[in-house]
């Protein structure tokens, strides 16, 4: 059986009640994955609110969710460009971190 409230605190206030549950930015039918860069903690208020009204009005209304949202953007396209550069990194070719990594953050 899958678990599925396992987060501890909800990423917009961290003062709610009640269950709380990983919210999937992509969707698992849209190709999302169960992996922690595609999941953001929510309490049951939060999570129900994000299904009616939608992630981008939702990361819109809540500036630490829009900021989750772009930090997880920017590490997912690092790990991209890290994953493609890879093969040139074996062969002794630098890859250099500061081009691919936000210092605004």
């Amino acid at each position: 059986m899958k678990k599925k409230y396992i987060a501890n605190k909800c990423i917009v206030e961290e003062n709610c009640l009640g269950q709380f549950c990983l919210h999937h930015i992509k969707t698992r039918g849209s190709g999302g994955s169960d992996s922690e860069n595609n999941q953001m903690p929510l309490c049951a208020k939060h999570h129900t609110e994000v299904h009616k009204i939608g992630l981008n009005t939702f990361a819109k209304k809540y500036r630490k969710v829009e900021i989750f949202l772009k930090r997880t953007h920017e590490f997912d396209n690092f790990i991209n460009k890290w994953l493609a550069n890879f093969e040139s990194c074996e062969k002794n070719q630098e890859f250099d971190l500061s081009q691919h990594v936000s210092t605004n953050l």
